[in-house]
């Protein structure tokens, strides 16, 4: 990897982590499902498109670093190839055709997106200067129909503290999540290598993105949630009941927890219920209350809602069991419990949406945390990789495009390919984070 700026002065704090879920608890002790062979690497997605190369320029000295990628690096040139005669070793490519460059992932898809023979606009930084020329795509010679740039590629790194963190947000991608890092709230794309700053809020309550915007729970004027970003509140129809946690957007749909707090039951709910509410119409379009497999009070904890934004998925908490839940904007279940589908086993720990049709989750295996993808058109599991069961791993998400995933350790966050995993790309390291909401949620 290729490392550009200045790094920052030593910036820690000491501040209990906020976790989403904790895997190695979580997952234990559950009935593993059959280990199945992998998943064939998609055909969107071939190697060598482009290839990175894996080196890590960040330094490890305790400090706190958001870790962003600028551009793809070129590190070589293959030959016979157009791009031989424009590029050369230390370009750093920013724009191919009409699609910005942050990052390897973004590079392969700019290419992956056009033809073989193609002639587009590649823009990069040559030193101190930005050059624009026309570059033609070539073809892999075992795949004469598969476009090929020809140049072999790391990311571009740069490295801020969260408090100096600056850009515009939030970017709203299929891979688009929100996390806690350190004490502030703020933004990742992992595929395209970018951090922002969101805003300030508490997500302790939940966390939402509705037309663009960031809202959390406005718990100091009623039943009603607040943007990030500055704003009036909004207000949540709960009908008299108390908002407890705001859980997913579906459709038109917030969904959220409400129920009466009793004063003399700390953690108690009497009348809980999960409602979809019509923010527009100011009314509630539907409710049911949450139960766990046996017929126990649930406690919903939050909610991803699908790319496409049509589908959602509750995570409950229920007689001591993690158990997902799969609802469309009529607040329907679709799978899950309560219906004849279970698309995860009690105790599974949600990864999030790993594309439109494919949800991520966890599970332990012969030791090892197994990462399962469930595919809701065929309605069956495959195994789509494991990871190493140790107390300092936190959570995995997917990055919402089918083939990467996001594992989140004490001391580091990296973005792994699931087709050639090596050592990932560094996101984030010896920061204090947990994602708080999946992709586009």
């Amino acid at each position: 990897m290729r490392w550009r700026g200045t790094l920052p002065a030593m910036w820690r704090r000491r501040i209990p982590m906020f976790l989403a879920c904790t895997l190695v608890t979580a997952a234990c002790g559950q009935e593993p499902p059959a280990r199945q062979p992998l998943p064939g690497i998609p055909d969107e997605f071939v190697f060598p498109t482009v290839t990175s190369t894996t080196a890590d320029p960040v330094p490890d000295d305790g400090t706190c670093y958001l870790v962003e990628s600028t551009g793809a690096y070129v590190s070589s040139i293959q030959p016979g190839y157009d791009a031989g005669n424009i590029l050369q070793p230390g370009d750093v490519i920013t724009v191919l055709g009409e699609a910005m460059v942050t990052s390897q992932e973004t590079l392969i898809a700019a290419v992956s997106a056009r033809a073989p023979g193609e002639r587009l606009q590649i823009s990069f930084q040559r030193d101190d200067e930005v050059v624009t020329a026309e570059v033609e795509l070539g073809s892999l010679p075992e795949d004469p129909a598969r476009p090929r740039l020809g140049v072999l590629v790391e990311p571009s790194l740069t490295a801020t503290p969260p408090d100096e963190l600056t850009g515009e947000g939030p970017a709203v991608t299929p891979s688009t999540h929100v996390m806690v890092v350190e004490d502030s709230l703020v933004g990742l794309d992992p595929l395209a290598g970018t951090w922002f700053p969101t805003g300030a809020g508490d997500p302790g309550s939940g966390i939402v993105l509705i037309d663009g915007q960031i809202y959390v729970q406005d718990a100091e004027r009623g039943p009603s949630i607040v943007p990030v970003e500055g704003g009036d509140p909004v207000p949540v129809e709960t009908a008299g009941l108390d908002l407890l946690r705001i859980l997913a957007t579906v459709g038109d749909i917030l969904v959220v927890f409400a129920g009466d707090i009793d004063a003399d039951l700390p953690g108690i709910a009497r009348n809980a219920t999960v409602l979809g509410v019509d923010l527009g119409a100011d009314r509630i379009a539907w409710s049911w209350a949450p139960q766990g497999t046996d017929g126990e009070p649930a406690n919903p904890v939050f909610g991803v809602r699908s790319p496409d934004g049509e589908r959602a998925v509750l995570t409950m908490e229920a007689g001591g069991a993690t158990v997902l839940t799969l609802i469309d904007a009529t607040g329907t279940l679709l799978a899950g419990f309560g219906t004849d589908t279970e698309i995860a086993p009690a105790g599974a720990v949600f990864g999030g949406w790993h594309d439109d049709q494919t949800l991520a989750y966890i599970v332990a295996v012969d030791g090892e945390l197994s990462l399962q993808l469930f595919d809701l058109t065929a309605m069956t599991a495959s195994e789509g990789g494991r990871f190493e069961a140790t107390e300092t791993l936190r959570q995995i998400w997917s990055a919402g495009d089918g083939n990467h995933v996001v594992l989140v350790t004490a001391e580091e966050t990296r973005l792994y390919d699931l087709a050639d995993r090596r050592d990932g790309r560094l996101l984030a390291r010896n920061c204090l984070t947990a994602f708080i909401a999946g992709p586009t949620t």
